[in-house]
């Protein structure tokens, strides 16, 4: 309830997200990646794990070879990604996400970064089976083995469609996001 009284950004940047992944689904031409740009290029902005999108929209023009389409449809989303960066490092400490990163990777070792990446996935894997789960049983070791597993049936169906098609964009993005 602490979170009720706010606007959050899940809900429109994955209805955002999922009309995306539709359009890359349908027919691909040199005219629709420049508006997939903007939109991916709103969508980082939107939450950063928009960056995860790049390679959904990159890849047809990168299978095709079309650099220069492929550089057309990256420059909205690196001009914005770069516009973030810059305020990002203009606002240090005064942003909650630049604070965040300040304080976790300030003056630490290369290995903070894994210990960080190792202690994020435990916790994400135990809340995505703990949602499924009864509430005695969530967060527990139950929770972690439920997430597991379902991360393994969406790793499964991701391979099974890279398979049938390797420049699947939907699949493509939930690789990259799990990544991030």
């Amino acid at each position: 309830l602490s979170q009720s009284g706010s606007v959050m950004t899940e809900a429109p940047y994955t209805l955002i997200t999922l009309l995306l992944l539709a359009r890359l689904a349908g027919k691909r031409d040199s005219t629709q990646g420049f508006g997939s740009g903007g939109i991916v290029a709103y969508l980082t902005l939107l939450r950063s794990p928009g960056l995860s999108l790049w390679p959904a929209f990159l890849v047809e023009p990168l299978r095709r070879k079309r650099w220069s389409v492929a550089a057309r449809f990256l420059a909205a989303p690196c001009l914005a990604a770069a516009f973030w960066l810059a305020w990002c490092r203009w606002n240090q400490g005064r942003s909650s996400d630049a604070a965040e990163w300040s304080l976790t990777y300030r003056g630490q070792d290369g290995g903070q970064f894994l210990r960080v990446a190792a202690s994020n996935l435990r916790f994400y894997l135990t809340s995505l089976g703990s949602c499924f789960l009864p509430e005695f049983w969530g967060g527990a070791k139950v929770g972690l083995l439920a997430g597991c597993a379902f991360t393994a049936a969406a790793f499964t169906g991701a391979v099974k469609t890279l398979r049938r098609n390797p420049y699947d964009a939907a699949a493509l993005m939930l690789g990259t996001a799990a990544l991030m």
